[in-house]
């Protein structure tokens, strides 16, 4: 098996854009600060522009070893043999979406062995109607991820 690496271009370059714009206004207020003030925006300022920059590397790849999730904050990569399953599932609570009460977000997630569920954000999907999350981008990427898994646990003959 191929690395396959799946993103969501939209949502990578909207949070690079948002974390940009926190970054702007947070050195417009170190320029009109003054003393430790000014110094803790501008470091401020500089840490989101770096977050903005990794936001534009949000992925998750599939290996023959495991899924290598590219995070906002780090990478993490977990073996197959420690996932029991990908589904897609509805996220209720994201502060991106204000407008919840109008869409659905729908997010891949994966179940781990110890109990854990590891939501895979990088490919969040969105529908006015319940009814189509079957035709996301989201629920076609965590069908494929779970087969993958699935086919990765098979020892080969």
């Amino acid at each position: 098996m191929d690395e396959r690496s799946y993103h969501n271009p939209g949502r990578r370059v909207f949070l690079c854009l948002g974390f940009l714009l926190l970054a702007v206004i947070l050195g417009g207020g170190a320029a009109f600060a003054t003393g430790g003030g000014r110094i803790a925006l501008a470091v401020l300022a500089v840490l989101v522009v770096l977050l903005a920059l990794r936001t534009l590397f949000l992925r998750i790849v599939a290996t023959p070893a495991g899924l290598r999730v590219h995070g906002a904050l780090g990478n993490r990569t977990i073996p197959w043999n420690e996932i029991q399953r990908i589904e897609l599932g509805r996220e209720s609570v994201n502060s991106m979406n204000p407008l919840m009460i109008f869409t659905n977000q729908w997010v891949p997630f994966a179940y781990l062995v110890g109990g854990q569920k590891l939501k895979l954000s990088a490919v969040t999907s969105y529908t006015l109607r319940e009814a189509t999350r079957d035709t996301t981008a989201a629920a076609r990427i965590a069908a494929e991820l779970d087969q993958i898994r699935v086919h990765a646990q098979v020892p080969a003959h």
